[in-house]
């Protein structure tokens, strides 16, 4: 498994001006900053019979804006995959698809590593 962490460091630069040119530069570096992880989201979409069901949107959004932040289309296979997700957040997954109910349309997911087998089921509407 890769995990790839993201730092972030602010630094911050004051300059102080006197009449004959610069008297003082102070600058601030504070790397006090939670790291991320860029995981990965995957599983697959499929019948209450087990068939694949292609061609159904997996929305990844996150929990407190509802803003999507990713999002991902199941292949012939049902399969689908979502990656480089920040871990430090909680987000729900959904699924929808124009000729398919769900069981279980949504996930709450909070986590800080790789989830596989996030899967849902399908039964066809009528």
């Amino acid at each position: 498994m890769s995990l790839k962490k993201t730092f972030a460091i602010a630094l911050i630069t004051i300059v102080s001006l006197s009449q004959g040119g610069i008297a003082g530069v102070l600058s601030v570096a504070d790397s006090n900053v939670r790291p991320t992880t860029g995981v990965t989201i995957s599983g697959r979409v499929k019948s209450t019979n087990d068939r694949p069901i292609a061609g159904a949107t997996i929305q990844l959004k996150d929990s407190e804006t509802n803003e999507v932040v990713r999002s991902a289309i199941s292949s012939t296979f049902g399969q689908y995959k979502i990656e480089n997700v920040d871990s430090s957040r909680s987000y729900v997954l959904s699924v929808t698809h124009k000729r398919y109910i769900f069981v279980l349309p949504a996930h709450l997911l909070e986590f800080a590593e790789d989830r596989t087998n996030m899967d849902f089921i399908g039964e066809a509407s009528e």
